[in-house]
């Protein structure tokens, strides 16, 4: 295994793009001590260079390395030269196995913001086993997919054990976003986001896109999850969580996988969260008869949106036409003003088996898909890369909770997220 000593702590790879960006901005706030050897990665050196004369002008102590996703001799030499990688650049379906192979070749620690659950599936079978061996993390799917919802289900569930011994049978989860108005569609996706989205029109649905249990290993267990914890793309109410209640937007199907992944993982290390364990997440709407209406309302465009997912080939393209034209391109994004005034949270409450409660909460700065998420990918990249003492100790194909756990909320406060337990 390659293990010199002049390898960088860490490198940030897809920088030119819209999040890759704004992480770049993020990390060049903090004191250089603070970030030890580092690096920006891309395939164009002269945009990394026109980037760090843009965000970070005068900074002798950031490095440039060219890699292209297309070369996999390239993505090798990047990977060796690294203690932790933090992957920006999808679609992760297309190019992100090379980097996963490499890391688990040289010992690399591993963080992205996948959101392609079937490929994280396919990582798993294909890497876990290998990369626990190593002792390497390849931490998916941590930015506000799924890292923050993953968190708050694991602090309810540590909570319920220390406040009333017992395990949590049940977390509910809702979101809640505060956007600034003039806010308009535009602000709500970046290209990157449009790439993905695009693979997806074009490959057609995946086998397991909607499976809860998705990335569980064993069939009997994976069984028992779908049967325990289905994912119901319809709304709920509930008063103690603040009323009618729709599915999280835009994706309903990512952050259960994680969080059940995530109890798998710690039930195997003999830190369970509790029997028969399941997850429910939403978007609180509000309390009122609109309010139920709108809920509806969120539920059906989920649903018109898997349905063009899974629909005909001629119905794809013609989608993929509309996306063409009028949407955003690669490296744009959000306007400053929705970046900057969208404020997000979370609200959790974890069950036990006779009724115990506890409540956990979140309250984050910042446009929670770009700007949130660029901050929390960037310190969980920072713990992979300096805090390996603090963190849990499991290793492989893992998840934000289980690569970076409660360790991380420290780092989080720095990026506008704090966690509450109520």
């Amino acid at each position: 295994m390659h293990m010199s000593d002049d390898r960088y702590d860490f490198t940030l790879f897809g920088a030119t793009g819209f999040t890759g960006r704004e992480a770049l901005r993020y990390l060049v706030e903090k004191p250089p001590a603070a970030l030890g050897r580092w690096a920006i990665a891309g395939r164009d050196r002269r945009k990394l260079e026109a980037l760090l004369r843009d965000v970070a002008p005068g900074r002798e102590d950031i490095a440039i390395v060219v890699a292209d996703s297309t070369d996999p001799e390239s993505v090798d030499a990047l990977v060796a030269g690294t203690r932790a990688l933090i992957h920006l650049a999808g679609p992760y379906a297309r190019y992100g196995e090379l980097y996963i192979r490499a890391c688990v070749d040289h010992g690399t620690h591993y963080v992205d913001l996948t959101g392609e659950i079937p490929w994280v599936r396919r990582m798993v079978d294909a890497y876990h086993e290998r990369a626990a061996e190593r002792r390497v993390k390849l931490v998916f799917t941590a930015g506000y997919e799924a890292l923050p919802f993953d968190l708050v289900t694991l602090l309810a569930a540590q909570t319920m054990r220390e406040r009333h011994q017992v395990g949590c049978r049940r977390v509910d989860i809702v979101a809640h976003a505060t956007v600034p108005s003039g806010t308009g569609a535009g602000d709500m996706l970046s290209g990157g986001t449009v790439n993905t989205l695009r693979e997806a029109l074009r490959e057609g649905p995946e086998e397991g896109a909607d499976d809860p249990a998705a990335l569980i290993a064993g069939d009997a267990e994976a069984t028992a999850v779908r049967d325990r914890s289905p994912i119901v793309v319809a709304p709920w109410h509930d008063d103690e969580l603040g009323g009618y209640i729709g599915p999280v937007f835009p994706a309903p199907f990512i952050n259960p996988p994680i969080v059940l992944r995530s109890a798998a993982l710690f039930a195997e290390a003999g830190a369970p969260y509790g029997d028969e364990f399941a997850y429910r997440e939403g978007t609180l709407v509000g309390p009122s008869a609109g309010h139920r209406v709108a809920a509806e309302m969120l539920c059906l465009a989920i649903r018109g949106m898997s349905g063009v997912l899974a629909g005909g080939n001629w119905l794809r393209q013609g989608v993929l036409g509309v996306l063409d034209r009028v949407g955003p391109k690669s490296g744009e994004g959000p306007s400053e003003k929705a970046l900057a005034e969208t404020d997000y949270g979370l609200r959790a409450r974890g069950l036990g088996p006779a009724g115990e409660e506890v409540f956990v909460s979140l309250r984050a700065k910042g446009h929670p898909g770009y700007r949130s998420t660029a901050r929390m990918i960037a310190e969980a990249g920072l713990a992979l890369a300096f805090d390996q003492e603090q963190l849990p100790e499991i290793y492989g194909a893992v998840t934000p909770a289980t690569g970076v756990g409660v360790a991380v909320l420290g780092r989080l406060r720095d990026a506008g997220v704090e966690f509450e337990v109520e």
